[in-house]
């Protein structure tokens, strides 16, 4: 049977008062989310709100874009305090 290849169209860009309710609505989800761990130690709480806004950022940013966690190296290879959430380019070093 042979493939049919659709043309593929885009969906439209949220714009004006759509892009306002969006954002609000994902505010809510992510503030939502973060206080589930209300009742756990401060470090596991900071460990879930990262999880939560890096799984946004992964959501939101346009695929060529690459979300973690980890250090930063200066000129000299000194490794700073953990970074909680860092976004870089796919095709380059992170």
């Amino acid at each position: 049977m042979k493939k049919r290849n659709l043309p593929r169209i885009p969906p439209p860009p949220l714009e004006g008062p759509c892009i306002k309710k969006h954002f609000e609505s994902m505010w809510q989800i992510l503030w939502g989310k973060t206080h589930l761990a209300t009742d756990c130690s401060a470090v596991t709480i900071g460990n879930v709100r990262e999880f939560f806004v890096r799984e946004f950022l992964s959501l939101h940013l346009p695929g060529d874009l690459f979300v973690s966690t980890g250090h930063l190296l200066d000129a000299e290879g000194e490794a700073s305090q953990q970074i909680d959430v860092l976004v870089s380019h796919k095709s380059g070093f992170a």
